[in-house]
């Protein structure tokens, strides 16, 4: 029995397990007591598992961890107290239900991690093919409630799919699990009646799976139960046959069906006996369900047949992972339990759910640690290490896992990997990521090169989303910060727009969206120059210029500004000197000084403009600073734009000309930075 306070209602709940006939069959039941001993009324809280440890809370949330415990598979299941499953693990590898009164604690590790005890299974090998035995050791597992990535999600056909401790299926409708939690596990026979249906004698198999219709008519099937074998002998050509079934108990979604199939007597492949059109649908209130076979071999060979004749795999509920991609028609996951494995899903047919196996799965070299991204790049799959990054290449297994040419992973780079998942993005030239030494490109020959100098001043900053905006030629990579950093491919420059930090960005139809920080609020970029109501300015850094060689000599006489004029605006223009990293000058140019915005048909009476767009020569935007300072070894220049009473897009700079003199020599020297008798 485990309990946790409510000090605002001053009472407790209680969760404790009801024992039955096998531990698959186990419940557990949830009460309250308050503290003048008033006991509520017990509810059916989860059914098939048992409790494997203490309650725990993280930010309010109390949550426990629970056990299925069968022979084939026991998995453990992270569980709130709305009964709903939030993480995975360990699936058919878990322990057994522990003692009750020894339940284990949950260990706050730092901020939102926890750590998790629990058994884990090896599977050993006896001296002879069929003798296996089972060996328990303890496994350590964390639990980050609010991990350091975004949680990543990729589409393929109908459906979404976001990672997390249970990989999530979105139809358009409902957020369920991937495939199922557990297959049909323990089949057993009835009663064999001699009346009220078409069988005869004979030995015949059956097989169950669970299934269902998601909202956009695609057929979710589980993974296949153990084949059951039933010899029927009640004599006559009507006999029926009652098949009992476990019930899915362990699941979000509606409406689950079972299905049940058999084969002919002494036959091999599986024929339905239950219909699609009227299915027998399960019942998370029930251990087990029963259907009654009442089909001669005659009529069962007309059915559908079950979905691994021919050799096809297994669907098998996905492992939990922290990373996801989409690579020649498959989905790929990393982030695993075993960090050093993808796992990868059968082949994609159209109209149905990706179909995910426990025998597809590829080991990498445990170099250089865990997996940390995944990114495609035409026909390869590029695998990112914290400072490693491999190819793997092929197109792997057919759904039947053979005739794999899936390569060893080829090691591309021993120095260089990604730590951000979420900054991986195809671009034209290749594959743009950030390293812990910054953001690098990996082209389509396969050679990487740091391109990420100009915004290394934000290395420390973490890239929650990087997404390619094609009508504005840009990479955008939002952070944890206030800042996205925006690469232009065309021009191959940086620019960074702040007040712009972000969890997660998509384009939709051509327009960019994205999830502001610290808010729950998705903004979609339109031409109003506003961002939320406040105006958008510019503003331009530009590096040291020294025209006479790093440390020459020069006199900077004036800056010359070319563009085109928009809307009413004001320059602030600040000038440094001499790599010292303070504006020591600061001028003010107001486009209405030097620019006429009237335009014909503004004049009065109308028509009276001399020239249409106003006074000839007076409408072109370019102006001419005179520097204040001229003497210098270098000069740096910042422009900041001030919106005037219209707010909008208010001018574009072409190019910035420079009126220099050139002196022979170096800089000059301060006599208190001289040093040394000459």
């Amino acid at each position: 029995m485990i309990c946790l306070s409510d000090t605002t209602a001053n009472t407790m709940t209680i969760l404790y397990t009801v024992f039955n006939a096998a531990p698959s069959k186990y419940l557990i039941k949830k009460n309250t007591i308050t503290l003048a001993g008033v006991v509520g009324t017990a509810a059916v809280f989860l059914r098939s598992v048992s409790q494997a440890s203490r309650l725990f809370a993280n930010n309010g949330v109390q949550y426990s961890l629970v056990v299925h415990d069968s022979s084939l598979q026991p998995t453990y299941f992270l569980v709130n107290l709305a009964g709903i499953i939030q993480a995975r693990f360990s699936p058919g590898v878990g322990g057994v239900v522990p003692p009750q009164d020894s339940l284990s604690e949950v260990y706050n590790v730092v901020n939102d991690k926890y750590l998790l005890p629990s058994q884990i299974k090896s599977i050993v090998e006896g001296p002879s093919s069929t003798s296996i035995s089972t060996t328990y050791g303890m496994n350590r597992s964390i639990i980050d409630f609010v991990p350091t990535i975004n949680y990543q999600d990729s589409t393929i056909g109908e459906n979404l799919y976001v990672t997390g401790g249970v990989l999530k299926n979105y139809d358009g409708a409902v957020v369920v699990e991937d495939n199922f939690f557990l297959f049909p596990e323990g089949l057993v026979a009835g009663a064999n009646a001699a009346s009220g249906g078409s069988m005869s004698n004979g030995t015949y198999q059956y097989i169950a799976i669970y299934s269902w219709f998601d909202n956009r008519g695609q057929l979710h099937r589980s993974e296949t139960s153990v084949p059951l074998s039933r010899v029927t002998s009640a004599g006559g050509t009507s006999q029926t046959q009652i098949i009992t079934i476990p019930t899915l108990r362990l699941t979000q979604k509606a409406n689950v069906f079972v299905e049940l199939y058999r084969t002919e007597t002494l036959g091999s492949i599986f024929y339905s006996v239950t219909s699609l059109t009227a299915p027998v649908f399960n019942d998370t209130t029930l251990d087990v369900i029963s259907i009654t076979d009442t089909l001669s071999d005659a009529s069962l060979i007309s059915r559908e047949q079950l979905y691994t004749t021919g050799g096809i795999l297994d669907n098998s509920a996905a492992p939990n992972a922290s990373i996801i991609a989409n690579w020649k028609n498959r989905l790929v996951l990393a982030g695993l339990e075993d960090d050093q494995q993808i796992a990868y899903s059968k082949i994609f047919n159209p109209g149905s759910p990706a179909q995910f196996s426990d025998a597809l799965k590829v080991n990498i070299s445990n170099q250089g640690g865990p997996v940390t991204a995944l990114g495609v790049l035409d026909d390869k799959l590029i695998l990112f290490k914290e400072s490693l990054m491999f190819a793997l290449a092929g197109n792997g297994p057919n759904n039947a896992g053979e005739q794999s040419d899936f390569t060893q992973p080829e090691l591309i780079s021993s120095d260089v990997g990604c730590s951000d998942p979420s900054s991986v993005v195809v671009v034209p030239d290749g594959i743009m990521f950030k390293s812990s030494k910054g953001i690098y490109l990996l082209n389509r020959g396969m050679n990487v090169s740091y391109i990420g100098a100009e915004v290394e001043e934000y290395n420390a900053s973490q890239v929650t989303s990087a997404t390619l905006v094609p009508n504005n030629n840009q990479v955008r990579f939002l952070t944890d910060d206030n800042y996205c950093l925006v690469y232009d491919t065309f021009f191959q420059k940086w620019s960074v727009f702040n007040n712009h930090g972000g969890k997660d960005a998509e384009v939709l139809n051509g327009s960019y969206l994205y999830l502001r920080s610290n808010e729950n609020l998705v903004y979609r970029q339109d031409s109003s120059y506003l961002d939320n109501g406040q105006p958008i300015s510019l503003q331009i850094d530009m590096g040291w210029l020294s025209f006479a060689g790093i440390q020459g000599f020069q006199r900077v006489y004036k800056l010359l500004a070319l563009g085109e004029y928009f809307s009413p605006h004001k320059l602030i223009i600040d000038v440094a000197y001499n790599y010292q990293n303070i504006f020591i000058e600061s001028k003010t140019v107001d486009s209405s000084d030097f620019i006429n915005a009237e335009t014909y048909g503004d004049g009065s009476p109308y028509g009276s403009d001399t020239y249409y767009g106003g006074d000839s020569g007076l409408n072109a935007y370019q102006f001419r600073l005179n520097m204040g300072t001229q003497k210098a070894q270098s000069i740096r220049i910042r422009i900041r734009e001030v919106q005037n009473d219209v707010t909008g897009r208010g001018l574009s700079l072409s190019n910035l000309n420079f009126e220099v003199g050139l002196k022979a020599g170096t800089g000059k020297i301060k006599q208190s930075q001289t040093f040394g008798t000459t």
